[in-house]
């Protein structure tokens, strides 16, 4: 409900939640909270996952945001990828940070473009860590696979071999992490002062 929220408080009005594990509470919420619910029978992956809600996209720009992540900050009461101009050879704009997660990602200084998904140099300098949260393109139906599992970062190579890049934006004051682990799923949920959210 965080994400969404949110989303809403940048002024996202429709929004699709993705659910495979529990589809069923999920849909409820989703029922409650105006909400779509797109139910995945079989894990698709974060590229993937856009096939079946294609046309529901059509042609506007949409917000790509990872389930699994936690995200809170002043700097997040509006979009920081509002700055970024989708078109031309920006496909997407994707939230970064270089304070945490594996900085697997190398990002060009002065274009801001992201030259490498996959660094053979992570957690060096200059490198980053996409945070989950994206604003792309409908053009990237043009790289994602057609069907069966694939990420987005599968997609965003591939247009990158097309001249088409993501920008990537460096969000200062923002508090992040990826739950998407057991691990961090329970340091998140401890309580004390070791919890930062």
């Amino acid at each position: 409900s965080r994400i969404v929220q949110m989303l809403r408080g940048w002024g996202v009005e429709d929004i699709v939640v993705n659910a495979h594990y529990l589809s069923d509470q999920i849909k409820a919420w989703g029922d409650e909270n105006g909400c779509k619910v797109s139910i995945e029978e079989e894990i698709l992956g974060t590229g993937g996952v856009l096939n079946p809600l294609k046309e529901w996209i059509g042609e506007d720009d949409f917000y790509l945001v990872n389930g699994d992540i936690v995200v809170e900050g002043e700097a997040l009461e509006k979009s920081p990828l509002d700055e970024i101009t989708l078109g031309g050879e920006v496909l997407a704009g994707a939230i970064v940070t270089d304070s945490s997660g594996p900085r697997t990602i190398e990002v060009e200084s002065e274009s801001k473009y992201v030259t490498c998904w996959r660094s053979p140099d992570p957690g060096w300098v200059g490198t980053y860590t996409y945070c989950g949260i994206a604003k792309i393109s409908p053009k990237i139906f043009d790289y994602v696979k057609n069907s069966g599992f694939s990420s987005i970062v599968e997609a965003y190579e591939k247009a990158m071999m097309d001249g088409a890049f993501v920008k990537a934006v460096v969000v200062e004051d923002m508090l992040w992490t990826d739950a998407g682990t057991i691990d961090s799923y329970i340091e998140l949920n401890a309580a004390g002062e070791d919890n930062a959210f």
